[in-house]
C-alpha cells in the first residue's frame, strides 16, 4: 500500500519558499551588478568631477587626494551595504 503525505504550509512559508525560489536568484544577480555600478560610479565622480576640478586649479593636490580616498571610501561602503540586503534570501 502506497501512503501519500501532503504538507501544509501557512500563507507565509508559502511566500517565503516562493520569493527564494524565483526572486532570490534574481536578486543575487542584481547584488553582483553592484560591482559595475560601483566602478561607474567612482569614475564618474572621482575622474570627471574631481580630477577635473584639480586639473582647472580649483582643488590642491592634498585636497584632491583626500576627496578621493573618502567618496571611494563611502561609496564602498553603501555598495557593500546594497549587495548584502539584495542578494540576501528572506527567512
Amino acid at each position: 500500500m502506497k501512503t501519500i503525505k501532503i504538507k501544509i504550509y501557512s500563507p507565509k512559508e508559502l511566500w517565503v519558499k516562493f520569493w527564494n525560489r524565483f526572486f532570490w536568484p534574481r536578486r543575487k544577480q542584481c547584488a553582483e551588478w553592484m560591482d559595475f555600478v560601483q566602478a561607474r560610479i567612482e569614475h564618474a565622480i572621482i575622474t570627471e568631477i574631481i580630477i577635473d576640478y584639480y586639473s582647472k586649479g580649483l582643488l590642491g593636490e592634498s585636497m584632491t587626494e583626500q576627496l578621493e580616498l573618502a567618496i571611494r571610501s563611502a561609496i564602498t561602503k553603501v555598495c557593500e551595504e546594497g549587495k548584502q540586503i539584495i542578494s540576501t534570501p528572506i527567512e
